[in-house]
């Protein structure tokens, strides 16, 4: 229920934009110096200032106040009072609306795909292009597609939120291919008939050795918004499926149209589920679930990031110490195609609130270009020495009883709201130095066989996308399952296509390509 507060009148909208509206002359205290004109009064960095920053939270929520030792660091060396508000990464857009309508948009903020396109018209953003010149880290750190991605011509209005462009590799448990005599696959030979073979084994031939009918060859996790079974892109892009979008004769053709593709990859999950290769739950498969079937010691193939098949690996060695998921290509296709899922880096942004002073503008570029430099990434993932972790005569690093006790809680607001390129930012100062050598040969190894997806940039601007792709996809998707538990013949992803095309698929894909066409 709506409470009928006087303000609350108008619709959440029209509050938003009546204050986005009023501040269309905003961040005066930011405008770009005409050409020959002085530069602003440099920042002294004596004045102490308040700088307010939103962040997302995820599981485990954020830190509980402002003493946190990583914002005491900042506040002391840039001599600023940082307030840090935490808000549910899944209410985070919500947040910023209200607060936009209330006027009170934070200095320092994310700006996702929908709202920072709707807001860069309307002066909410400090375009930092004319300022990099000053902050050569920022100006330098990320690639141009990255930085490019949504920004209008000429402008930056932020700068993207980093990840890897590749995140997980097939996994199979190397220590059940021992078991039963089984090769770890030939990345040359790895193709889907010796996928099948392989999981069929895990699931019938009892790898673990207990005697009981009680391991699961292959799993997928829930469907997700783009089409597809989470964990099994691996499978999709080796039946020739788009990861989201492909280009064809110069269009951009969705997933949801391959009828022949769909069709070849849902007969080879329909026979696994009919045999039990596939795990016969995997539609419930919500959450944390598949991966506390890997850490519980009953799956034998997944997929998974570098930073969780290691926690996997001691997860199951403590039920079985020979227990050891180890990496592998993704499998080879009837037609040769294979593919690990590549994202788009770049469509988030961090984003400067206009109506920030020039001072406290430059005091901002100052922190974030610090924050990427390597001292400022140890800080920000490491939290401080002497509190959260010690460097002996020798140099060796560990952390202390605090830091043992928050370890996973020291880099949330590295990973949540900003951080750097470095392949490193997942790599602490007390960790094995081989983890980076092995995390880099991890990503080296995913980028040899890209499934990327060349419509993500695009999505964004169409409307009906925006506002249908979800209902669209979930009826589709519940097709697809159908299919695989037996319940409907595989020829009836065609009506399915059908009826996506129908309902606005073909809206989508009119206004995706229109956007395409006139930005590729």
């Amino acid at each position: 229920m709506i409470e009928k507060k006087s303000r609350s009148l108008l619709p959440l909208t029209l509050l938003i934009a009546a204050a986005l509206s009023a501040c269309s002359g905003r961040g005066a205290g930011n405008a770009v110096p005409e050409e020959g004109a002085p530069n602003p009064a440099a920042d002294d960095g004596k004045e102490k200032l308040e700088i307010s920053l939103l962040a997302p939270t995820f599981k485990g929520g954020g830190w509980p106040d402002n003493n946190h030792p990583t914002i005491q660091y900042l506040d002391k060396k840039f001599n600023i009072d940082l307030k840090v508000q935490w808000t549910p990464g899944s209410g985070y857009e919500e947040k910023l609306n209200v607060m936009a309508a209330s006027g009170e948009l934070p200095d320092l903020f994310i700006g996702y795909e929908d709202t920072f396109l709707k807001w860069q018209s309307q002066g909410v953003f400090v375009d930092l292009a004319p300022y990099l010149k000053d902050y050569p880290k920022l100006a330098s750190e990320f690639p141009e597609d990255m930085m490019s991605i949504l920004n209008p011509p000429g402008k930056i209005y932020g700068f993207p939120k980093y990840s890897e462009p590749y995140q997980a590799s097939l996994i199979v448990r190397e220590d059940w291919l021992n078991n039963l005599g089984l090769p770890k696959p030939d990345a040359s030979k790895f193709t889907v008939d010796e996928f099948y073979r392989i999981a069929k084994a895990f699931a019938k031939d009892d790898p673990d050795g207990d005697g009981k009918a009680d391991t699961v060859g292959f799993t997928l996790g829930a469907a997700v918004q783009d089409a597809g079974f989470d964990g099994g892109e691996t499978l999709e892009a080796a039946f020739g499926l788009a990861n989201g979008w492909k280009e064809a004769d110069g269009k951009l053709v969705p997933r949801q149209t391959q009828s022949e593709e769909w069709k070849a990859y849902l007969g080879f999950l329909a026979n696994a589920y009919k045999e039990g290769v596939l795990d016969r739950d995997f539609a419930t498969n919500t959450g944390d679930i598949v991966k506390e079937k890997a850490g519980g010691g009953k799956l034998g193939i997944t997929a998974q990031n570098f930073t969780l098949i290691n926690r996997t690996n001691k997860q199951a060695q403590a039920i079985d110490p020979k227990a050891h998921f180890v990496p592998v290509a993704p499998p080879i296709g009837p037609s040769g195609l294979r593919g690990n899922a590549g994202q788009t880096v770049g469509d988030t942004k961090i984003v400067l609130n206009a109506d920030i002073s020039e001072q406290k503008r430059q005091r901002v570029l100052k922190l974030l270009d610090w924050w990427i430099t390597e001292e400022g990434s140890n800080v920000m993932k490491d939290s401080v020495e002497g509190i959260m972790y010690e460097t002996t005569s020798d140099g060796t690093v560990t952390l202390t009883e605090r830091g043992k006790k928050e370890a996973d809680s020291l880099a949330i607001l590295n990973n949540w709201f900003f951080r750097s390129s470095s392949l490193k930012h997942d790599i602490h100062q007390w960790d094995d130095p081989k983890l980076t050598d092995e995390f880099i040969a991890f990503q080296n190894e995913l980028a040899k066989y890209p499934w990327t997806n060349p419509g993500a940039p695009y999505v964004v601007y169409s409307p009906t996308y925006i506002k249908d792709a979800a209902d669209l996809n979930t009826k589709f998707m519940a097709t697809a399952m159908n299919i695989i538990v037996g319940r409907e013949p595989v020829e009836d992803i065609d009506r399915a296509i059908s009826e996506w095309r129908a309902g606005g698929g073909d809206d989508i894909i009119q206004e995706v390509n229109d956007a395409y066409a006139k930005r590729k």
